[in-house]
């Protein structure tokens, strides 16, 4: 899958970020020609390419079902059952196959567990799944990736190889 940098400049990229992606692509400005997204996680990193799907046009079920497997690698680390329900709502929505009110319903059924979680562990699991389902019901499949992925690498330790393999997967097999 690919962006432009003049896409991403559009979202107002932090400035160190930016300079070492122009740097690595040997570009001193935006333009309109597509970047692999793999080309930016191997310039920026993880977060970075990320947060760079902000920009990505026309693959947000890609971006939702990411976010969703993002938090399904930590959902163990829960035994609420809300939890599970709150991410099959947010893949059926991801796959066409439920709408936004019954996404809203799990996510409204979820709120009281969310909040009677006392470790911190569990409230880091919890930020993974509410962050993937609440930012897909949102509409914002990019934000809804780059905030799941974040809490559930705090959540688990060594997630951050397992999402970049992911990623690679998923946003590179578009080349």
């Amino acid at each position: 899958m690919n962006v432009t940098l003049k896409d991403i400049r559009s979202h107002e990229p932090c400035k160190p970020g930016w300079k070492r992606l122009l740097n690595y692509v040997g570009k001193k400005r935006a333009d309109k020609k597509p970047l692999p997204l793999v080309t930016i996680l191997k310039s920026n990193g993880l977060d970075d390419a990320l947060w760079c799907t902000r920009a990505l046009v026309g693959h947000d079920r890609e971006l939702r079902v990411y976010a969703v497997w993002c938090a399904r690698r930590v959902q163990h680390l829960v035994t609420d059952p809300r939890v599970g329900a709150v991410l099959d709502a947010a893949e059926r929505f991801a796959n066409g196959l439920a709408s936004r009110e019954a996404l809203d319903e799990a996510l409204t059924a979820a709120r009281y567990g969310r909040h009677e979680q006392c470790d911190i562990g569990d409230e880091e699991v919890w930020d993974a799944v509410w962050d993937a389902a609440s930012w897909t019901a949102l509409g914002y499949a990019g934000d809804a990736a780059w905030a799941a992925a974040g809490a559930a690498r705090c959540a688990a330790r060594g997630e951050g190889a397992a999402q970049e393999a992911q990623f690679r997967a998923v946003f590179g097999s578009y080349q």
